[in-house]
């Protein structure tokens, strides 16, 4: 993926990096919890939420907003760090 110096999200951390929303993981792949919620999915992640500066899962959004159990952002590891290796 080639992330244009005009994009309005921001540039993807280096691996193990803390998280800053780039959303290069998601535009790249569908993970597992994106499979679970739309079987069949293909990259680009339909979860995929746009705002303003950062891109966030939709999965955990809804986990966030609703008092569910963090299963997804436990499942996708948030908090412990970019681990999207574009090599």
């Amino acid at each position: 993926m080639i992330i244009a110096t005009d994009s309005p999200y921001p540039v993807k951390p280096a691996l193990g990096e803390p998280c800053n929303g780039c959303g290069y993981c998601c535009h790249e792949i569908v993970c597992e919890v994106g499979l679970i919620v739309n079987p069949g999915d293909q990259a680009p992640c339909s979860l995929m939420v746009f705002d303003e500066n950062r891109v966030w899962c939709g999965a955990v959004l809804m986990e966030k907003t609703s008092g569910l159990p963090r299963l997804a952002a436990e499942a996708l590891g948030i908090g412990r760090g970019c681990d999207s290796d574009p090599h």
